[in-house]
């Protein structure tokens, strides 16, 4: 009867385990789909899509609250909108701080846009 109860402990022992893991990962992952989520509506009002047009303050909007969860999609986003003049003044100074973010956070196409401002002297004081 003993080697049951110790049995018993065991298997409890790695469910209870495991069900913390199981729900850290559950929480990790409502994390990431909702970063995505956020990072996917800011590309969405960028670009304009079958599902919504072209607004570029919505697109404002959806990469603030996507580069809060540090997105360095968003970040790129975020720079490319500064560096195109959509939706505000071009600001090469921001589109460099954005992509520079990005970059940090080892997104390619954010070090691509970097490398393109430093090679030409934009947005470097």
């Amino acid at each position: 009867m003993d080697i049951m109860l110790k049995c018993f402990f065991l298997f409890w022992l790695c469910m209870v385990s495991g069900c913390e893991s199981i729900s850290h990962s559950n929480t990790q992952l409502e994390a990431t789909l909702h970063q995505q989520m956020t990072h996917s509506y800011c590309y969405q009002y960028m670009y304009g899509d079958y599902n919504a047009a072209v607004d570029y303050d919505k697109a404002f909007y959806w990469c603030g609250k996507s580069i809060i969860e540090k997105n360095p999609n968003a970040m790129t986003l975020m720079g490319e909108l500064y560096f195109l003049g959509l939706g505000r003044d071009k600001d090469l100074g921001k589109a460099y701080y954005w992509y520079e973010k990005a970059a940090e956070r080892g997104h390619n196409h954010g070090q691509s846009m970097l490398d393109h401002m430093n090679e030409n002297g934009l947005g470097v004081s």
